[in-house]
């Protein structure tokens, strides 16, 4: 089964579930949980940008390594009728702090020392999104046109499935700590916000600083390793 390498022309559309704020009686804002969004971004956009193997390119546009995601994604409520207030403010924070990724790095193929991405089957693959958690997960279809394409081995395949996990149960820790003690509606929306902006710190510090910064992480990551000789990860196709 051969899959797409992932570079910078590709894009994503998907679904990911917020608080959304309607309109209700006398001006009041109604929050509604996991209201269901629109989500939009190219691999083009803001993005970590320190994870794009520039070196390294397929079709002329740089590959991407393990651990990218695509950042500020574009958030579209579902035909409703918003808060003129408190439903754009809201809107402003989730665009702020967003997240898509793609999952599934293959092991056997590195650019710039470091794994490259690539798709699940041909030119599709899935995000992790930036849904509320711990309840809710949202996720995109990828689309990555490229001539250059690999065959995921099932290792391949487990680190990305441990890799979601990794990132669900981040999102459900933070998000669990944040919200101890809030009991207010309002007050728990913009916790659940506050614990992705964490969450992000913590990528960031894992990335630059020491790996110890993302203990969940690291956990996950001695599994994988130890998974990575059920099957030789194949070279570049």
């Amino acid at each position: 089964m051969s899959a797409n390498f992932l570079n910078t022309s590709g894009y994503c559309q998907g679904c990911d579930f917020h608080t959304y704020f309607a309109e209700g009686p006398d001006f009041v804002p109604v929050p509604v949980f996991g209201f269901p969004h629109v989500v939009t971004a190219v691999h083009e956009g803001p993005s970590k940008t320190w994870l794009i193997a520039n070196t390294v390119t397929t079709d002329a546009k740089p590959t991407l390594q393990g651990g990218w995601g695509m950042l500020l994604v574009s958030h579209v409520p579902f035909p409703n009728v918003p808060h003129p207030v408190a439903e754009p403010a809201k809107l402003a924070v989730v665009i702020l702090v967003s997240s898509a990724a793609p999952q599934l790095a293959v092991e056997g193929v590195t650019g710039e020392r470091k794994p490259l991405l690539s798709e699940i089957y041909g030119f599709y693959g899935l995000n992790l999104d930036c849904s509320e958690a711990p309840w809710f997960l949202g996720g995109s279809v990828d689309i990555n046109v490229n001539s250059v394409r690999t065959s995921p081995t099932l290792s391949d395949f487990l680190q990305a499935i441990f890799g979601a996990l990794r990132a669900w149960l981040t999102a459900a820790i933070f998000g669990t700590a944040i919200k101890v003690g809030f009991k207010d509606i309002f007050d728990k929306m913009w916790a659940s916000l506050s614990s992705a902006l964490f969450r992000n710190i913590f990528t960031w510090l894992a990335a630059f600083a020491y790996p110890w910064a993302d203990p969940i992480a690291w956990f996950f990551k001695q599994i994988a390793r130890r998974l990575q000789g059920l099957s030789p990860s194949p070279l570049l196709q």
